[in-house]
């Protein structure tokens, strides 16, 4: 259970730092370098994205046979395995199904008492 007390401190010390960073922000210096920093951490991202494609490029040059998760293209041959697999796991899954159902018999009525 929480104190009024409690929450109340906590909002004032919420207040007491949103004034501080609201002074903080309007001060040109520290804008300026935030900026610097923010511009910094752009261009090292920039980075990063390259290096990522760069990654990607030499894995496709070295495993050229392999599909690709990203939309790459099949081989005809690699599509027909496949088209024969789903073939055969839906003739198995339609055979199971026709196996579960109950054979229908006609009911026997019960004996009359006597």
């Amino acid at each position: 259970m929480e104190s009024p007390n409690v929450v109340a401190t906590l909002r004032q010390e919420r207040e007491r730092l949103t004034k501080l960073a609201a002074e903080h922000n309007a001060d040109p210096k520290i804008a300026a370098r935030r900026k610097e920093l923010l511009d910094e951490l752009a261009s090292l991202d920039e980075f990063a994205s390259q290096i990522r494609s760069v990654d990607r490029a030499i894995h496709a040059l070295e495993n050229p046979s392999r599909p690709r998760s990203g939309g790459g293209t099949l081989s005809p041959e690699h599509r027909e395995k496949i088209k024969e697999g789903l073939k055969k796991h839906n003739l198995a899954v339609k055979e199971y199904k026709e196996s579960q159902k109950p054979t229908t018999t006609a009911a026997v009525p019960p004996k009359a008492r006597k």
